[in-house]
């Protein structure tokens, strides 16, 4: 997800970021339970920079799948 993703599914179309500050605003998504980033420097398919956010659960088996590939 953009920042600007994450800022259009935390506030809707209201440009709340610039009231609270990107740092305010990300750490909504840094709390969220239930999920995980990830990554804070993945790739959108156009080039864009964003974060990999997934379900905790999911986090857990890709997690699981990389030690399984590093052993």
């Amino acid at each position: 997800m953009t920042a600007e993703d994450r800022d259009r599914l935390a506030f809707g179309n209201v440009d709340r970021r610039r009231k609270e500050g990107r740092s305010k605003a990300d750490g909504y998504w840094e709390d969220l339970p239930g999920v995980e980033i990830l990554t804070r420097k993945a790739s959108t398919p156009d080039g864009g920079r964003g974060w990999l956010v997934v379900p905790a659960k999911a986090a857990a088996a890709i997690r699981a799948r990389r030690s399984e590939r590093e052993e």
